[in-house]
């Protein structure tokens, strides 16, 4: 299973509860909340996605990573376009 980005919780004080209760010495406690809510058989529903994903943990991956999709999709759109041409009008 892939984690995209939004996990919606019908209940955030359950899920507060839970994160409090987490005893790591990661930086993985929402992980790990999650991995209790799935053993204690919370309702979990996956829908799956087709679209562009990357890996995201931390804030800086975030922008880092939508730089990169942004700068690639102008880059596509020049590519499939075409470069404006930069020739003198005698040049051959």
């Amino acid at each position: 299973m892939v984690d995209i980005l939004v996990h919606l919780h019908s209940d955030p004080e359950t899920c507060y509860t839970i994160v409090s209760q987490v005893k790591t010495n990661h930086d993985d406690v929402y992980e790990q909340a999650v991995d209790a809510m799935c053993r204690d058989h919370l309702a979990i529903q996956v829908v799956p996605y087709t679209g562009v994903w990357t890996p995201i943990k931390y804030p800086c991956t975030f922008w880092m990573q939508s730089a990169i999709f942004w700068i690639g999709r102008k880059l596509k759109f020049h590519l499939m376009s075409g470069f404006p041409r930069m020739l003198s009008s005698t040049a051959k």
